[in-house]
């Protein structure tokens, strides 16, 4: 997309038109949600933030490279759960107060959804508590697991019985 034309889209036809982008701006202090009439230009000014980083952001996730195209089985072990570790460190970090934000702001327009949004507000942190739960017990037990049958499969060490 032409740079000089996304310095004057609304927020809400970028976001409209790519919804990555909302979490970019998001990423920027932009509440996509509360500025939909509003420029990009327009936006940056107020928040003075500088209108070409925000674009060279909003770009950039169609160049970073995508997981499916990481060659993982040429890897080693370490390297393949290190980089797990972090992407559940983006996730629980960025992502999902992200989404929190998302649903602690989402208020029902209409009596039809009004049931939604008090459902998404009451069993999010539920689910988000239990998720990060989740993760942490995978990187405690299942890596260290993982770890060692690596070891195993190396010859590093004799397997007698493996048990945890």
């Amino acid at each position: 997309m032409d740079k000089v034309s996304i310095h004057n889209r609304q927020i809400g036809d970028l976001v409209n038109q790519n919804k990555v982008r909302a979490y970019v701006l998001h990423y920027f202090g932009i509440r996509f949600y509360e500025y939909p009439e509003k420029t990009l230009e327009q936006i940056c000014k107020e928040k003075e933030l500088s209108v070409e980083r925000v674009i060279r952001e909003l770009e950039s996730p169609a160049a970073m490279f995508l997981e499916e195209d990481l060659p993982l089985i040429s890897y080693p072990i370490d390297l393949i759960m290190e980089y797990l570790k972090h992407a559940h460190f983006l996730f629980i970090k960025r992502k999902l107060p992200y989404i929190a934000g998302l649903i602690d702001n989402f208020k029902a327009d209409h009596a039809d959804y009004e049931s939604i949004e008090r459902d998404l507000k009451t069993f999010f942190p539920m689910f988000l508590e239990d998720f990060i739960h989740h993760i942490y017990e995978e990187e405690d037990s299942l890596f260290v697991y993982i770890h060692a049958l690596d070891k195993v499969s190396r010859k590093m060490v004799i397997c007698l019985k493996f048990t945890f």
